[in-house]
């Protein structure tokens, strides 16, 4: 009997540690960067100006949608970039959009107010396992702050 109970305790214990571990985990994000390059690691003038910012910056990206995967990978970057833009301040905040989303009107006047605000889409060419696929895209990201935009072509970066 006293060996039941001990083999209870034990699993409780156990339970209690990985959820004590899983919370500090959330709770302290971090993570090491192990390339030559440091290419994903946030430098020192990109910290200091995220510490900085005092008022809220919110960012669109156009970018988001069905992608064959080495686009979506690519998107997949651009939110952990802001992820940890949100990491060293509270003053980011983002959203993806999907400019082909919706019906046929509705895309229309998306790529309409898209040009209009010289965002200019390009054309990939991508292979769906059934046909080949050509689908403009949006590479940009909209940075507004107060009456301000501006505009990040993410293909240049």
């Amino acid at each position: 009997m006293i060996k039941k109970y001990g083999y209870v305790a034990n699993l409780l214990i156990i339970g209690a540690i990985l959820v004590l571990v899983n919370f500090i985990g959330n709770r302290f994000y971090s993570f090491i960067d192990l390339t030559e390059d440091n290419r994903y690691t946030l430098t020192d003038p990109t910290q200091k100006l995220l510490d900085e910012l005092d008022d809220n910056y919110f960012v669109s990206v156009y970018l988001d949608g069905t992608f064959p995967a080495s686009i979506k990978r690519y998107r997949d970057r651009v939110e952990e970039v802001l992820n940890e833009f949100q990491g060293e301040s509270p003053y980011i905040n983002y959203s993806f959009i999907d400019p082909l989303e919706g019906n046929a009107e509705d895309v229309k006047l998306m790529e309409k107010n898209l040009v209009d605000k010289r965002l200019y889409p390009t054309t990939i060419n991508y292979f769906d396992g059934e046909q080949n696929i050509m689908k403009p895209i949006f590479p940009y990201a909209v940075v507004k702050y107060f009456n301000k935009e501006v505009i990040v072509n993410l293909l240049d970066l």
